[in-house]
């Protein structure tokens, strides 16, 4: 979170908006986890709206907006494949 905080605030161009896509897809990947893996569909439903809020939010400009959504979607599937799905192979 340190490293997309400071990416964020004081990277350049192409680095402000992974920022925002690394700490949106934290969120988006925990909401995954939660929905699909744990169950618990309130915590689910809060990471899915930090998920789709934080891009649209903190972005400066549409196009850092955009750019920020779609890397989140990335960031969050593959923290998907590499956290949720192997916990569940080890726990299963």
């Amino acid at each position: 979170m340190g490293v997309a905080g400071h990416w964020w605030r004081h990277g350049p161009s192409l680095r402000r908006p992974a920022g925002l896509a690394m700490l949106a897809g934290t969120f988006g990947m925990e909401s995954l986890m939660h929905a699909v893996c744990l169950n618990h569909t309130a915590v689910a439903w809060t990471g899915l709206v930090l998920f789709i809020g934080i891009p649209r939010l903190l972005g400066r400009t549409p196009r850092e907006r955009t750019v920020a959504a779609v890397g989140a979607v990335l960031c969050a599937l593959l923290g998907f494949a590499l956290v949720a799905v192997p916990l569940q192979a080890i726990s299963s």
